[in-house]
């Protein structure tokens, strides 16, 4: 009996030295699969022996312990290769000990594939020096590389995002565009509203720097799309007022008429309304409720200012 169970004990010590060494050679080939494979045809095998041949004796016991040892270890080796991927390069004890990692490299198992990898590195790393190169020097190539298009609504969206980085890329590639013109009537309202606040000041100053503002320009304003609550007084005034037209047989086009300023006042935003002060925006410039009508009610920053209670603002506008 300990005849039997020294040599079982001594076949188990086997296993995991063989499954050990396999995983330690996994640089070389994947033992661990071609291991776990074989071993369980000789489970499957003394099985069949055992079960159905019915033969059996002490050298198939010896046999079955190490088959099965073989067999779990190199199944748990292989399950965690397929679950890590250092451990598919290097095996699982020297992708976690460093010095089994060590004793590769000094019999050579990994050293050419390291080799190999720096190479390529390294010649990735020249090819991208090298693009970059030749695509920082046109914008229009940088905006491709990072996967902007060259077109207005690009444009528009590096604007509202506040991306300045892209927005001067647009314009030293020479991008023109009319902020004025399309279909976006209400595009000025979305840059006072969207336009992150830290970004505010340097993306209309590049604007108005480039040309691409005018101080004091008449923005046709859509009344009837002003959603935010900020804005209700404001919607609420044009719906009243263009019902009456339309009852007095007055064809009303629904748009006002405003400057930059009075979309600051009617954000509420004191910070902005002082910038555009400082950029020339006039706090008495004379908007129309409807922009068709000469003879429609006049609209101002100021009685704005004072129309929405916003005191401090109306404060800053007679400064």
């Amino acid at each position: 009996m300990n005849t039997f169970l020294d040599k079982s004990g001594k076949s188990i010590t086997v296993a995991g030295a063989v499954v050990t060494v396999c995983d330690l050679a996994t640089p070389i080939l994947s033992f661990s699969a071609f291991f776990f494979g074989v071993s369980l045809l000789a489970v499957a095998g003394l099985i069949i022996t055992k079960y159905v041949i019915n033969r059996w004796n002490e050298s198939c016991s010896i046999a079955m312990y190490f088959s099965t040892g073989i067999l779990v270890l190199s199944g748990i080796l292989f399950f965690w290769q397929e679950q890590n991927v250092d451990s598919q390069k290097v095996g699982v004890i020297a992708s976690n000990i460093d010095v089994f990692s060590s004793l590769q490299n000094k019999l050579g198992m990994i050293t050419d594939s390291v080799a190999a990898i720096e190479k390529n590195t390294g010649e990735i790393k020249t090819e991208i020096k090298t693009l970059k190169k030749e695509t920082s020097s046109d914008p229009k190539k940088e905006l491709a590389n990072r996967g902007i298009s060259w077109t207005r609504e690009s444009f528009l969206e590096a604007i509202t995002n506040g991306d300045d980085e892209t927005l001067m890329l647009f314009i030293n590639g020479g991008f023109s565009t009319n902020l004025y013109s399309g279909d976006d009537y209400n595009l000025f309202l979305r840059f006072i509203s969207d336009i992150p606040k830290d970004k505010f000041e340097k993306i209309m100053s590049t604007l108005y720097n480039h040309n691409f503002l005018k101080i004091n320009y008449g923005l046709n304003i859509y009344s009837l799309i002003l959603i935010k609550n900020k804005f209700k007084a404001v919607k609420e005034r044009s719906k009243k007022y263009f019902n009456k037209s339309l009852e007095e047989s007055i064809d009303p086009s629904f748009f006002m008429r405003v400057n930059l300023l009075t979309l600051a006042v009617w954000e509420g935003n004191e910070k902005y309304v002082s910038f555009f002060l400082k950029q020339g925006e006039d706090p008495n410039f004379k908007g129309l409720l409807d922009e068709t009508n000469e003879f429609a009610p006049v609209i101002i920053p100021i009685g704005e200012a004072k129309f929405l209670k916003h005191k401090n603002i109306e404060n800053i506008l007679k400064q």
